[in-house]
């Protein structure tokens, strides 16, 4: 699969090649920096977008590198979605500090909806990512 962000062929923006077994069909992050791209970007409004997305998933993680500069973090990772697209919380770091840009079709939606995420029903939200099952 070919990933380019004017014809992403798909509604996931994250699981990168770096990550190591299992996301070998991802693309690379480095492949996806693109600073002229990103300093287009309404930078405040478009983090704050993400921010508010719906965290389908979240764990706590220890010493996690950073995909582009290596460096060791502590925190939450969440997995997370504005009801379209999938990404997680690591990705407002990578887009407002290091230049990542979004595909093209993703931010022309986020534009189109004024950078509101809509509103999503759980049901909307288990269709995304199905919940555990119970034991």
């Amino acid at each position: 699969m070919i990933y380019d962000l004017a014809n992403w062929p798909d509604n996931r923006y994250s699981g990168w090649k770096e990550r190591g077994r299992g996301y070998e069909d991802r693309p690379r992050i480095t492949d996806c920096i693109d600073k002229s791209r990103n300093s287009q970007y309404d930078m405040e409004r478009l983090i704050t977008y993400l921010s508010n997305g719906y965290a389908l998933a979240a764990t706590s993680w220890m010493c996690r590198p950073s995909l582009i500069t290596g460096e060791k973090r502590d925190g939450s990772f969440l997995v997370m979605t504005d009801g379209s697209w999938v990404y997680n919380n690591e990705l407002m770091d990578y887009i407002s500090n290091h230049g990542l840009a979004i595909p093209d079709r993703w931010y022309d939606e986020i534009v189109r909806h004024d950078f509101i995420v809509p509103t999503l029903t759980k049901e909307e939200l288990y269709a995304i990512l199905p919940p555990p099952q119970q034991i």
